[in-house]
This record gives structure tokens, sequence and C-alpha cells, in this order.
């Protein structure tokens, strides 16, 4: 049996069709904004230059593609490293100066936890959501089912996740936190509303897949259940309700979004095209 790429290739045309959108909004801000539109957007919380953002944008997406970029001496793969020393530099050059007191924090747009964490997530959510949708290849879902959320990575200090799965509805099994793979659950522990990781920022957690067996054995199935696939796609109903939004930041979204969008009936569309 060969295997099947399809997954990863649609994971890195999803990141290639993100709209960079260049806002000075908080993470908090970002969060009420329609989870369809921030899927189709590239952002990263009260960072404002287009530029910079649409540089953030080209090299992950070279990252993702395993591509290669031109430099001084040649050509280079895009790594971690060379992300995060190449937009130090292109801060710089912009004259970008942190506020007082975060200089080296996770506010400051230079600083390595910064830029690191704009990488990993990035890469992470290509990576869980090309996971995602090989998972939902009706085969696997057949013989896996169920997924464990479990603690891939130490924190020094962790988020109390057993807490979040309990007030979401998530039961346990044994200790175990696990559901079906198209169970609700997911995308409500998710601070992105994606029903695979990363669930948070720097969480540490992640999921591995749980056998019909066992699944069944642990009462979190019966044996006549079939767990369906979900054909979810990038695209699929991109809308979302911006009544709640100041007319003044609908008119900067849609200017953004160029044609890509439109705003009808209380509902900010995507409906495709060049920007």
């Amino acid at each position: 049996m060969g295997i099947d790429f399809s997954p990863l290739a649609e994971a890195v045309a999803r990141m290639k069709r993100k709209t960079p959108v260049a806002r000075a909004l908080s993470s908090q801000e970002w969060s009420e904004v329609p989870r369809e539109l921030r899927e189709r957007a590239f952002w990263t919380a009260n960072f404002a230059s287009a530029d910079l953002l649409h540089l953030m944008h080209d090299k992950l997406t070279t990252a993702l593609e395993l591509g290669r970029e031109q430099v001084a001496n040649g050509e280079r793969y895009v790594s971690r490293s060379s992300f995060i020393g190449d937009m130090k530099e292109a801060l710089a050059s912009a004259g970008y100066i942190p506020m007082p007191g975060e200089e080296g924090t996770i506010k400051d747009h230079s600083s390595r936890g910064r830029l690191g964490l704009i990488y990993d997530i990035n890469t992470q959510m290509a990576a869980g959501f090309a996971g995602w949708k090989a998972g939902q290849d009706q085969g696997v879902l057949d013989a896996f089912p169920a997924q464990e959320l479990y603690r891939q990575a130490s924190r020094k200090i962790p988020r109390k996740w057993h807490l979040r799965w309990a007030e979401h509805g998530g039961r346990e099994y044994g200790g175990r936190m696990i559901a079906l793979k198209n169970d609700p659950i997911w995308m409500a522990i998710s601070a992105f509303q994606n029903p695979y990781p990363p669930f948070d920022y720097n969480s540490g957690m992640g999921i591995r897949n749980v056998a019909r067996s066992e699944a069944i054995r642990l009462g979190v199935m019966t044996a006549q259940q079939t767990v369906h696939r979900e054909g979810r796609g990038f695209n699929d109903g991109l809308s979302g309700n911006v009544e709640r939004f100041s007319p003044d930041l609908l008119k900067e979204l849609a200017r953004d979004f160029g044609n890509t969008v439109r705003l009808r009936d209380g509902q900010l569309e995507y409906i495709g095209g060049a920007r």
C-alpha cells in the first residue's frame, strides 16, 4: 500500500490560501472574530505590519512545502532557526523597537520566544490538520474510532486539562481523556476551535489513537456503533456572523481580505478569487 500524501498537500495548500491580515488586535480580540474568518486569515496578535506579516507567511509556506529559499551563498531550507533569525533581522531593518519593559518577552515581536511560537503554532497546526484529514479515512475510523488527549511534553506550569475536559462535557475512562474522533469535545477544548492539536499555545498536549476493541472495552462506544468520516474542507461553510463588530473594523477586515469576501445579511462570506 502506498503512502497517501494528499492530507499533507492539502495542509500546505491551506496555508497558501490564507490571507495575511495585519491588524493590531489582541489574541482575545482575534478570538472574537468568527472562527471561519480566523481560519482563512494569517495573523499574529498585535501586529500591524503588512509587509512583515507577508514575509512571515511566505517563509512558513516555504517551510511547510520543504522548499528552498535564496540566500547570499546559495539556497537553504527554511528551518525554525532561520525563520527566527531572518525575522529578527527584518524587524530590526524595519525599525521595530519593543515597548519598554517588554524586551525579550512574548510581547516583544522580535524575541526568540515570540518568533519561535509563531513558527511552532503554524507548523503544528498544519501537521494537526494533515493528521486529522488522514484520520478521516473511513478505514482508519473503523480501526481507530477514538483518540486520547495526553501529556506529550512537560511544562513548568501545566494547564489543568482534566478540568477543561470535564467543563466541556468530556468523560474520563480510568483517568484517561478519551472520546470518539468526531466528538464535539475536540473543538470545545481548543483555544482555536479546531478538532485537532495544538489545542492551545505551548500546551504540550497531544493525541493518540485508541483502537476500536479498546474503545468498546472501555465503554467509549458500543460494538454496534460506527464513526463516520467528517468531510470538512478548508473553505466549507466559510462565513461568520459579524453584526457585533464595529463598522470601522468590518471595513478594515473587508479591505484586508479584498474581493475574496462579501458582507451580506450580517454574514461575512468567503467567495474565493484573487485578492
